[in-house]
């Protein structure tokens, strides 16, 4: 799970709060945030599922949250246009202004231009980041709109029991997975579902 606590400050979470994935080592649940060790508790079967809730809860705060989301995501994709247009049209004044002998227009114009590339830059890496972060929040809804279809068709047909100790997937073990997994997972569960009823 990516960190949602990037994507807006309307969120409950603050970074470094935010659970992305844990691992069970030694005894111990480790909680990671982007990558990054940031607490450890004793392994109980009831911590970790406290852990799980918690990892279910971040991702229906942001779903609460998640037009809002979008329409900042609109507002950074037209700041981006904008920022692009004013960059061309400066640099393309800029460089008649250089062949005019107008010099010291020509290197404002420039500077003005540079410093719109950087804007422009970096909104457009706050889209790409928003976007990803997105496409992971809705791998996360539908495994959390489907689990129990999923792991009922996992538990009836024993498909993890030569792979792990349990024979479920949980909301920690979509992180490795792309959203077209989680969605073929949801086609399988639905169709065995059908064929049970």
């Amino acid at each position: 799970m990516l960190d949602y606590s990037l994507l807006t400050k309307d969120f409950n979470y603050k970074f470094g709060d935010f659970i992305c994935n844990y691992e069970i080592y030694d005894n111990e649940i480790i909680l990671f945030n982007c990558g990054k060790e940031f607490a450890r508790i004793p392994y109980t079967e009831e911590n970790e599922k406290d852990v799980l809730n918690v990892m279910k809860e971040q991702i229906r705060s942001l779903l609460k949250i998640k037009d809002d989301v979008l329409k900042n995501m609109e507002s950074y994709d037209f700041k981006v246009e904008i920022y692009t247009f004013f960059t061309i049209s400066w640099l393309i004044l800029s460089i008649i202004c250089f062949l005019k002998k107008n010099n010291s227009i020509g290197i404002y114009l420039g500077i003005a231009a540079l410093g719109n590339t950087l804007l422009t830059i970096g909104n457009n890496l706050k889209l790409k980041l928003n976007d990803n972060i997105l496409d992971d929040l809705e791998k996360h809804e539908l495994f959390l709109e489907y689990e129990v279809e999923i792991n009922r068709y996992i538990k009836d047909n024993n498909v993890l029991q030569d792979f792990r100790q349990s024979n479920t997937i949980n909301i920690n073990d979509i992180h490795r997975l792309d959203y077209e997994d989680v969605e073929h997972l949801v086609e399988i569960a639905r169709d065995y579902q059908y064929k049970v009823k």
